[in-house]
């Protein structure tokens, strides 16, 4: 579930196709994410969710899987389904 709630979000602000996205697509490199779009993206998902992103944290995501991660230890939601 947490998956494809993130890929909604990240639909909003890259022309990717969604589907392609796995856990291993890193955020900056595969998606062309710049500093903006990510800032940006982690305020949905902190909206989304209702916690709040450690600016420390943020530096450690660098994959989709990073960021699933580290949204389940906030949130009791199955991950991929």
């Amino acid at each position: 579930m947490i998956f494809e709630k993130v890929k909604e979000i990240l639909d909003e602000y890259i022309e990717v196709n969604v589907e392609d996205i796995t856990l291993q697509t890193r955020l900056i490199e595969d998606l062309g994410i710049n500093s903006y779009e990510f800032m940006s993206i982690i305020g949905e998902i902190e909206e989304e969710f209702d916690f709040e992103v450690d600016e420390k944290s943020v530096l450690k995501l660098i994959t989709i899987e990073d960021l699933l991660d580290y949204i389940s230890n906030f949130t009791k939601e199955n991950v991929l389904v």
